[in-house]
């Protein structure tokens, strides 16, 4: 069954493209419309293509140091384009990062922190400027974590959600979807937006992905997997040496396969005649209990929300460089912009990186935020070292704490570096406090889920 999802007026002429939903429903709650057009694009403007690995952390591909070849595809990216080394997602969660994505200010400032949270229809988004500005806008997501109540929508033309508990199954509806919009219309440039789910629990990809790094067959099925790390999420003693490696085998499974979707969208955009940029990253990764935590949702280590960050544009950024300067996921909306040629965006806190992946210079001295409901981090360069600060809030006196960590010494946050760095220490909590939970928990704005809805977010772990 499939539903319209135009669910706007839109302000000019335009070939519909495909506008079905499979098991997402549509609802049409908002009053939205989409912006006026300020200028057409010019006619040698790139294409621009986001894509979305959900729950890929940066270490699971070799670009970022995985030593086995789970990524070839993304491999061939970063070694035809630029890779940031140190990227993070701005929250350990799905709605949080792609809303700042999409907005380029913190998740304290958008308001969706938590489960239940929608983005307010007053912020101006990726989207919209680029529609504002000629371009055509199309978006595939796998996740109900992009259900329509949330109004991340905001600006696409094109805006499809396919939600159900499996998701190579929503993604291999979503594959046909991009794979149809990206050569559509050829004489117009577009934005482009595509969320996979395929590394997320259940972990249960087609073979032979499934059990490639699997030395025999798993002790826990992939159905029982979200369950499982739900149970287990703060208990590392409860869960065997043999559970856990099943569990990091079968999610670098799903990094193999959604490698392959990830090479069937390249081999796409490589046949157009007009040049396209592509970005890879992800809104967060999943912790395999380093710091005694399985899984992701609230806690900012590195783990959790160290990110890939690879663009790839063949004659418009240099190939197989790297980059060492901070970036986060707020930088997109600015970068992108600049790269395509639109006037910068107004009100954001991420900076345009265009520069840096040219290799027009480092940007040194950066400050990196990372939020949650309950935690906030920060990471600084300090003369070419990465300083990270860890709180939590919002907990009982003897469970709040404040940690710090050198990550070039202590890549894993074993060592507090709490006395060496007290003055860092006093500016991170100071600019983290400025920040944190600006606008949440009073002004922010509820998305009314559904009992689809609910049981979907269940299926995945994000409720109990």
């Amino acid at each position: 069954m499939s539903t319209p999802r135009h669910c706007r007026p839109l302000p000019r002429p335009l070939v519909p493209l495909l506008t079905t939903a499979w098991l997402g429903g549509c609802s049409c709650e908002t009053e939205r419309v989409m912006p006026e057009v300020a200028a057409l694009a010019p006619a040698d403007a790139p294409n621009v293509l986001l894509i979305s690995l959900d729950t890929l952390r940066a270490d699971a591909i070799e670009p970022y140091g995985q030593a086995r070849p789970t990524a070839p595809a993304m491999t061939a990216m970063a070694e035809q384009g630029v890779v940031f080394e140190n990227s993070w997602a701005q929250a350990p969660s799905t709605s949080p990062t792609h809303a700042s994505m999409f907005t380029g200010v913190w998740p304290a400032e958008h308001g969706i922190m938590g489960i239940k949270a929608r983005l307010p229809l007053r912020w101006n988004t990726l989207a919209e400027h680029f529609y504002a500005h000629g371009f055509r806008t199309w978006s595939v997501a796998t996740s109900v974590r992009f259900a329509k109540g949330l109004q991340l929508d905001q600006g696409f033309e094109q805006y499809e959600v396919f939600m159900d508990q499996h998701p190579t199954k929503v993604g291999n509806k979503a594959m046909e979807v991009a794979l149809e919009a990206i050569p559509h219309a050829p004489g117009q440039p577009w934005f482009g937006f595509v969320h996979l789910l395929d590394v997320h629990a259940p972990y249960g990809s087609p073979e032979p992905h499934q059990s490639r790094y699997l030395d025999e067959p798993s002790v826990l099925a992939p159905t029982e997997t979200v369950q499982f790390i739900q149970d287990n999420r703060y208990e590392p003693h409860a869960v065997s040496e043999r559970q856990l490696s099943d569990l990091e085998a079968m999610y670098a499974g799903g990094v193999s396969f959604v490698d392959t979707r990830v090479q069937q969208l390249m081999d796409a955009v490589s046949a157009l005649d007009r040049p396209t940029i592509v970005v890879l990253t992800a809104d967060h990764g999943e912790a395999f209990f380093e710091k005694s935590y399985l899984g992701h949702g609230s806690r900012v280590w590195e783990p959790v929300t160290r990110v890939p960050l690879i663009l790839w544009a063949p004659g418009l950024l240099p190939g197989g460089e790297r980059r060492s300067t901070l970036a986060q996921s707020i930088d997109l909306f600015p970068t992108l912009a600049s790269m395509a040629g639109l006037p910068a965006p107004e009100g954001v806190r991420g900076i345009d990186l265009a520069a840096v992946a040219r290799g027009d210079g480092e940007v040194p001295g950066r400050t990196v935020l990372l939020q949650s409901d309950d935690f906030s981090g920060a990471v600084r360069d300090v003369d070419g070292r990465l300083i990270k600060m860890v709180q939590r809030h919002h907990a009982e006196e003897r469970r709040r704490f404040i940690r710090m960590y050198d990550l070039a010494l202590d890549p894993h946050e074993n060592q507090r570096a709490d006395a060496k760095y007290d003055a860092v220490r006093d500016e991170l909590v100071a600019f983290a406090a400025e920040h944190h939970h600006r606008v949440y928990r009073d002004q922010r704005e509820e998305w009314e889920a559904s009992d689809r809805e609910e049981e979907l977010l269940r299926a995945i772990g994000y409720i109990e």
